[in-house]
């Protein structure tokens, strides 16, 4: 009989959709005896209590499987589990995983899944851990069989793994260490903001390292109204997913921490000066709490036209994942552009010079800046959201609806019968063989047809 040690990382611990998908496992695999800890669910405890981890530890020592099991939170995982996984980095129990058998298990409506998948395989590599299988399910998949047998063949997959031939090749190659150079920002000219709101925030991170001479540079090339706010000081707690908001954007942590109301103020800036620290494959989990609890807004955009730009210390370059996760957080706020500042530079002064070139880049004003190009994060992002909340989930999110049919985000390719009718017309004609061979002959040349006309226009 193995013993899988399930531990879960929803904020909502025992009573959510991850666990009745591992209950479903546990009720029809045979051989094996499922325990269960919820470190998202008890991270402020396990923080505060040494013995409470400890326990937990020993848990890790005596399972011989772990499942790790949790929902997807704003591309990644919930802010409770990314602070346990730093927990165990920083108290020095990571030889705890190394040689365990480990998958991962996560229940989401698909939306960039594979983000938050990276990143537990890439955590579970650099842990040593010997990593078996992932699967990412619609929360809704194991209500038909074909995702019921899924779901049991990555049980059967997992619990049938022998360590011995389980894959050596790591999918993420580790990270370089950092390099310990001091950064001293030089004086520079203010660049001219043009009255231009510009709000800077930060985790807390900044006390050490190189993030604070960063923020401070960028601040002194400014010349604007500028507020600073410190995230680690504004949030108390990480998202509860109770969806209160998804009727009328109301959260449960209002009035109970600084986020919100500071929120809406960030909402009114021009351009958003981000700062953090890598921790892991990611940020802190402060930020991952900013991310998290920013979900008052349900699916709906916040940041529309404005510039936001991340100053990270860190080897950013070498985490793609990351990269993918913060340029699609700017598209899907409809933001400008969203720029990203790493000091992976050899010495202070090409660091100055990075960040005033960018920074002088960010207040030029250019019409194509103004066009805000998108790229598939946000066209396929919001084809799932649009499709989602259509489909049923404006039952419970009715913001998102109404917003969606006033901005047009509802915009179904074949919601007018007109054009319907001409597809189907023109599929009827297309389908007779003389005609249809005619069309395969000319493809190259009526694919192109329609654009000379183009030309001389603007």
């Amino acid at each position: 009989m193995k013993k899988v040690l399930v531990l879960g990382g929803s904020p909502k611990g025992d009573v959510s959709v991850t666990m009745e998908h591992v209950r479903f496992l546990e009720k029809h695999l045979e051989g094996a005896e499922f325990l269960y800890e919820q470190p998202g669910f008890r991270i402020k405890k396990l923080e505060r209590e040494g013995e409470s981890f400890s326990a937990l530890m020993k848990r890790v020592d005596e399972a011989d499987i772990l499942l790790l099991a949790m929902p997807v939170y704003y591309t990644l995982i919930p802010s409770g589990f990314k602070r346990f996984i730093e927990l165990v980095n920083e108290r020095g129990e990571v030889s705890r995983f190394r040689g365990k058998v480990t998958a991962v298990l996560m229940t989401s409506i698909q939306f960039y899944d594979h983000t938050a998948l990276n990143y537990l395989q890439a955590v579970c590599e650099d842990w040593g851990c010997l990593f078996a299988d992932a699967l990412s399910l619609n929360m809704h998949d194991i209500f038909n069989k074909p995702g019921r047998e899924l779901l049991l063949n990555f049980g059967r997959n997992f619990l049938q793994s022998n360590p011995a031939s389980l894959p050596v090749n790591r999918r993420f190659a580790p990270l370089p260490a950092s390099s310990d150079w001091v950064y001293t920002p030089a004086a520079t000219e203010k660049i001219p903001a043009k009255d231009r709101k510009i709000v800077f925030l930060s985790d807390g991170s900044e006390v050490s390292g190189r993030l604070g001479g960063m923020l401070e540079k960028a601040r002194s090339l400014m010349d604007g109204e500028i507020k600073s706010y410190r995230l680690d000081d504004l949030i108390k707690g990480g998202c509860l997913g109770c969806l209160k908001c998804g009727a009328d954007n109301l959260c449960a942590w209002e009035g109970k921490d600084g986020y919100i109301h500071a929120f809406r103020e960030w909402m009114e800036a021009d351009i958003l000066i981000m700062g953090g620290t890598m921790k892991d494959r990611y940020l802190s989990s402060v930020w991952k709490s900013y991310f998290d609890r920013s979900f008052w807004r349900t699916h709906q955009s916040s940041f529309q036209g404005k510039r936001i730009v991340w100053l990270i210390s860190g080897p950013l370059s070498h985490e793609q994942n990351l990269q993918e996760i913060l340029y699609t957080y700017g598209e899907l706020q409809e933001a400008d552009k969203t720029w990203l500042i790493s000091d992976e530079v050899p010495d202070s002064s090409a660091l100055d010079d990075r960040i005033e070139g960018i920074l002088r880049n960010v207040l030029l004003k250019s019409p194509y800046q103004e066009a805000r190009p998108v790229t598939f994060r946000r066209v396929g992002g919001y084809k799932v959201f649009r499709d989602e909340v259509f489909g049923g989930l404006k039952l419970v999110f009715r913001r998102d609806h109404k917003t969606y049919r006033r901005t047009g985000v509802y915009d179904f390719p074949l919601k007018n019968p007109l054009k319907r009718l001409g597809i189907f017309l023109g599929y009827l004609v297309t389908g007779i063989p003389f005609i249809n061979r005619k069309m395969s002959e000319d493809m190259i040349q009526n694919m192109i047809r329609p654009y000379p006309r183009l030309y001389s226009q603007k």
